[in-house]
């Protein structure tokens, strides 16, 4: 028999696991360059995406960008005059056609910002 209050339980889907719901966010985001995927060229300081969804605790999103699992990244959210710029640790990675979907924890991004 499994513990429902055990987050490390296999048959709990893992929305359900979580602290802070998830909101369906499609806004575009910036990524620092920081010279992690050699495919991107050292003078190009940003590298546009997408977010899927954000949380209070993290954020999905999709990016042409190559970052290995548990590194941290910077990035840059916009909404009309604003900035929001924070520090988010990789969390889980997932290759697809379209670029690569990342499962970030950002603790410092404010959800309320986003456009």
């Amino acid at each position: 028999m499994t513990n429902p209050n055990d987050p490390f339980t296999t048959d709990q889907r893992p929305e359900e696991r979580r602290k802070h719901p998830r909101l369906e966010r499609h806004a575009p985001i910036e990524l620092l360059n920081m010279g992690d995927d050699p495919a991107v060229p050292f003078y190009q300081d940003l590298v546009t995406g997408e977010t899927l969804d954000v949380s209070e605790g993290g954020i999905r999103l999709r990016v042409a960008y190559d970052v290995r699992e548990g590194s941290e990244v910077g990035v840059v959210i916009r909404k009309e005059q604003k900035f929001q710029v924070f520090l988010a640790k990789v969390i889980w990675k997932i290759r697809e056609s379209i670029g690569i979907t990342y499962g970030l924890r950002a603790t410092k991004m404010d959800p309320s910002r986003l456009p």
